[in-house]
């Protein structure tokens, strides 16, 4: 799958990472093929919760708070990928085009 650019793959960390490190995961992901990845930060703000940033070719860094695993936590991450499907192009599924 890694060599056909059909999917976002999604990578989060348990702490949060620098851009340094999802570019060299994005980097050694884009060498086997034209992979697209959202990386996932754990420890954002309640502002910064459900944006999603293009860092460019293919990466996109994605912000979450550490509380996202309980309440709200299914609205963050319709947020984040429905968010990066857009920014990446693709198009979502009519349930989530709707959202």
């Amino acid at each position: 799958d890694l060599r056909q650019p059909r999917r976002i793959y999604v990578f989060k960390p348990r702490q949060p990472r620098t851009l340094a490190d999802f570019k060299a995961l994005h980097a050694a992901l884009r060498r086997i093929g034209p992979a697209q990845l959202l990386c996932v930060n754990p420890g954002a703000t309640l502002v910064e919760a459900g944006q999603v940033e293009a860092a460019g070719d293919g990466l996109f860094i994605g912000h979450i708070d550490r509380t996202a695993h309980s309440e709200g936590a299914g609205r963050i991450w319709h947020r984040l990928c429905l968010l990066t499907a857009r920014l990446a192009g693709a198009t979502p599924y009519p349930a989530a085009a709707n959202a």
